[in-house]
């Protein structure tokens, strides 16, 4: 089990495999592809994409047969690809701030929970 998955200056062609994510989920900016398979993924995003470079990702994103539990089951607001831009910060981008989205996303199955149970 691993804390989180964190590219705080980028990164290319990144993979996340059999492996277990803890509350702070994967905070990633970059491109290429970026693949998450056969993980479980706790957070309020399965990927968030990093405000604070820009929220962006040029590429792909290929999530596989991953569990995601946002906020380790409590009630919140999540979403499967999270990210924003306050406009605050010149990362010196074309898009003068606007968020760059995937070129493609592909999500196969994805389990979702919003309770844990214990047994």
């Amino acid at each position: 089990i691993f804390s989180r998955f964190d590219a705080h200056m980028g990164v290319a062609n990144a993979t996340v495999r059999n492996s277990t994510m803890g509350h702070m989920g994967i905070n990633a900016i970059g491109c290429g592809t970026f693949t998450v398979e056969n993980s479980t993924i706790r957070g309020r995003s399965l990927i968030n994409l990093r405000s604070d470079y820009g929220s962006t990702w040029q590429g792909e994103l290929v999530i596989r047969n991953c569990v995601f539990v946002p906020a380790e089951g409590r009630t919140t607001s999540a979403s499967l690809i999270g990210g924003s831009y306050s406009g605050q910060n010149n990362f010196g981008y074309d898009d003068k701030g606007l968020v760059v989205y995937p070129t493609d996303a592909s999500l196969k199955k994805v389990a979702t929970f919003n309770r844990l149970e214990s047994r």
